[in-house]
């Protein structure tokens, strides 16, 4: 079973942190795609809003979370594989296996499942899966790096470590 809120505060205990919810901290109502629009769409949304992941919802109405595309599924899945650029998004995108929270989770429900799935980006949704807001890298350090910066520095750390590539061929 994982660790409890307290392996994360410093020797002083730290109870604002410890009481942070995801809600406190994520950037609300993300930038969507839905997965019949194109890559091209993506990578246009992605330099215009200066963010390497856009979530992709079933539609507009209900905002159901069903995928993921990054700069990186861009480059590897599309760009490597020399596809044309009107390619959906559903041909790119990561759909298996999303690792996301709640809006109400405790923010370090979502430090464990982002070390744990070796990801710097996190969605949020309420309840019934639909996207409300997304949580950062950077959003966790400028929101807990001032009064606890070992957890910050060990999210970063772990997120970082290299994957395992298969060799260059």
């Amino acid at each position: 079973m994982c660790g409890t809120n307290s392996d994360y505060a410093d020797s002083a205990g730290h109870s604002r942190i410890e009481a942070l919810k995801v809600r406190d901290i994520m950037t609300p109502e993300p930038r969507a795609l839905l997965p019949d629009e194109t890559v091209s769409r993506a990578a246009t949304l992605m330099r215009d809003a200066d963010v390497g992941m856009i979530p992709v919802i079933r539609s507009l109405k209900n905002r159901e979370l069903v995928g993921l595309i990054t700069d990186r599924d861009i480059v590897v899945r599309h760009v490597a594989a020399h596809h044309d650029w009107d390619c959906s998004v559903e041909d790119h995108m990561s759909a298996e296996n999303l690792t996301s929270v709640e809006a109400d989770d405790e923010i370090f429900r979502a430090i464990r499942l982002m070390k744990d799935a070796l990801i710097r980006r996190i969605p949020v949704t309420d309840s019934d899966g639909r996207l409300v807001g997304i949580v950062a890298l950077a959003d966790i350090a400028r929101q807990l790096g001032p009064e606890a910066p070992t957890t910050v520095e060990e999210l970063l750390e772990r997120v970082s470590e290299p994957a395992h590539l298969p060799a260059h061929v």
